[in-house]
């Protein structure tokens, strides 16, 4: 039986995959892996770090032992508020009820909500309102006593009980540094080589920055530093979202908290915004929360659920996302390749359509101009494929915006690009040290490499396009060839040599 291949199934839209309990092991990662998995997340709210190094490691296990590359993304928890511990287990909160809402570390009872959050607070005005467990509750600020104190009025009751979740939607709290423990989050998974680092709950162009400042202080010989992603949750970061975008990596849309803080009716829309402008910012962009979220039990999933998965293929976005589903299932794997059929029916049966990259604003420069005739050449010459040598990366994300119908093969020298390149659409990294500094050899070992893993066949039609850091002779430079053109010269080439070695010895035995 032939080893499993990441290119056994070109589907385009990649796979993220939250990592949890159900999913520790490296046997459960291999078979998820073999499943259709690009990308593991993992969330630093849950588990100290021995629990999280464990998971690193089984990663990397079950990569080297089925030999199937992937990335990993490392979510900080973020400003998260909660109300503080009650004097009894739980509190009624009944409408209408009036009660006091104080920052303070001291328990609260039926006439008065703690929080320890102090920001929180003090940043509240009047009529503001404050969500509790995820919108089942909700009070609203009928005045403002002080920085550390409000009378609330419950609009929507229930059983409350302790260090349950605060949501303030219309309320922008400002931070001027991180976190402490993201601080430390970070730099830990920064040391661990992760890819990617989802922060959330971001508000504006700012903490970003912060956190970039953070990891470049920080930073070590020899380490690399994590790409950004951003967790689209609060209502503030959709009014600066132009220029969270000009600042990050990329984008999650996270559907748990955006639909909390947002009425969720809204969420389908706002959905297809963040992810077509991500698109055009030339950011991948993942669509998180509930994809697949009965099958933390159920092994069939909803038919809505189906729909969804599909849609977000529809809509464009780079990668789709499990969370609960994943990390709680009995069945990871089945979730994966579950998630993989979707996809991959989705993609075959309505296929994505092209994008045109006419909004780039600098189509003048080379590079936007060899991306806007690659994806152009490849869907004229119904290429299988779009080979681009892209040493950063940056050329491949490009061609990857304008979602070909056809895989984009990138050639880099760089493991770290090539894992980041993992989360972008339709793009299908391929790591290789030139053993030749001529164009011609090179390409011939691209075309071995392609052929070897079944990427494509001797005779196909192929795009090839040269990034600014491509080898000079192809560097923002467009061709259009069949495979095994330049793998027959350099074997005649090698024919050629063996020929005339051949020749020298004859003369030499018959002297």
């Amino acid at each position: 039986m032939s080893k499993p291949s990441e290119f056994d199934c070109l589907r385009r839209t990649k796979i993220v995959c939250s990592v949890g309990p159900s999913c520790e092991k490296a046997e459960v990662l291999s078979e998820m892996l073999k499943a259709g998995c690009n990308v593991f997340r993992i969330n630093c709210s849950f588990g100290d770090y021995d629990l999280l190094r464990s998971y690193f490691q089984e990663i990397r296990k079950a990569s080297a032992q089925t030999g199937l590359p992937c990335a990993i993304l490392g979510d900080l928890q973020g400003p998260k508020f909660r109300t503080g511990e009650f004097t009894t287990d739980t509190i009624q909160l009944n409408v209408g009820d009036e009660l006091d809402f104080v920052a303070t570390k001291d328990k609260g009872n039926e006439k008065k909500i703690t929080t320890p959050n102090t920001k929180l607070v003090a940043a509240l005005k009047e009529n503001d309102k404050v969500l509790i467990n995820d919108g089942i509750m909700e009070i609203q600020v009928i005045k403002k006593k002080s920085d550390t104190e409000a009378v609330v009025k419950v609009v929507r009751g229930g059983e409350l009980s302790k260090r349950k979740g605060l949501n303030v939607p219309t309320t922008e709290i400002t931070f001027d540094d991180l976190e402490e423990k993201d601080k430390r989050d970070s730099i830990f998974l920064m040391e661990n080589g992760v890819d990617f680092i989802g922060q959330s709950f971001v508000q504006n162009a700012g903490d970003v920055q912060r956190l970039k400042k953070h990891l470049e202080e920080n930073k070590k010989e020899g380490q690399s530093l994590p790409k950004i992603i951003v967790k689209i949750e609060k209502p503030k970061a959709l009014e600066n979202y132009d220029a969270i975008l000009a600042e990050t990596d990329g984008v999650m849309v996270a559907r748990g908290d955006l639909g909390v803080e947002l009425p969720y009716i809204v969420v389908p829309v706002v959905q297809k915004v963040l992810i077509r402008k991500a698109n055009e910012a030339e950011k991948p962009v993942i669509l998180a929360t509930q994809l697949l979220q009965s099958m933390m039990k159920e092994t069939v999933p909803l038919r809505a659920e189906v729909s969804d998965v599909a849609n977000g293929v529809f809509d464009h976005t780079d990668a789709v996302m499990t969370s609960g589903e994943t990390t709680m299932s009995p069945h990871p794997a089945l979730v994966v390749q579950t998630m993989n059929d979707i996809v991959s029916s989705t993609e075959k049966r309505a296929p994505v359509k092209q994008v045109s990259l006419s909004h780039l604003t600098d189509v003048d420069e080379a590079r936007e101009a060899i991306a806007f005739a690659g994806l152009e050449a490849a869907y004229k010459s119904s290429a299988k494929a779009i080979v681009v040598f892209s040493a950063e990366g940056t050329t491949a994300l490009r061609l990857s915006k304008g979602r070909p119908d056809c895989p984009i093969l990138a050639v880099t020298p760089h493991e770290s690009v090539a894992r980041a390149l993992r989360l972008s659409f339709a793009v299908y990294p391929i790591v290789l040290q030139f053993r030749s500094s001529h164009i011609e050899e090179q390409i011939a070992e691209v075309e071995k490499k392609v052929i070897e893993d079944g990427l494509v066949k001797r005779g196909d039609k192929v795009v090839i396009c040269g990034g600014r850091s491509a080898p000079v002779a192809i560097r923002d430079a467009l061709k259009i060839y069949r495979v095994g053109e330049f793998l027959e010269l350099e074997e005649e080439k090698r024919k050629g040599v063996e020929g005339v070695k051949k020749q020298e010895r004859i003369v030499m035995l018959s002297q």
